[in-house]
């Protein structure tokens, strides 16, 4: 179990478990993939294709575009599961500019 923020972020790999401020959040297979991938370098910068290609394989046929509204999901699951009166120090995931395409 890998702990983040202070323990605000809990991300249990064997149960596939993700708690923001102590409540499950439901994440999808690929959210999940992502946010492992994210989590496993914490700074390290990874360009859309190589998380997508990480997390869904050589052979996905679909845009590298689809891991920036997977990514935009994550942080509205995060945001949702946040008390109203705390603020993230910083946003738990961000694109640089010019990195990534």
């Amino acid at each position: 179990m890998a702990r983040y923020g202070g323990g605000a972020l809990v991300i249990d790999e064997p149960r596939r478990e993700v708690e923001v401020h102590g409540v499950v959040v439901d994440l999808t297979p690929t959210e999940w993939g992502i946010l492992a991938a994210l989590a496993a370098v914490p700074g390290r910068v990874y360009s859309r294709f190589e998380l997508i290609n990480r997390v869904r394989g050589y052979e996905f046929q679909g845009s590298e575009r689809t891991v920036g509204s997977h990514v935009k999901k994550l942080r509205r699951k995060s945001r949702a599961r946040r008390p109203p009166t705390l603020r993230w120090p910083a946003p738990p995931v961000t694109f640089p500019p010019g990195v990534g395409s």
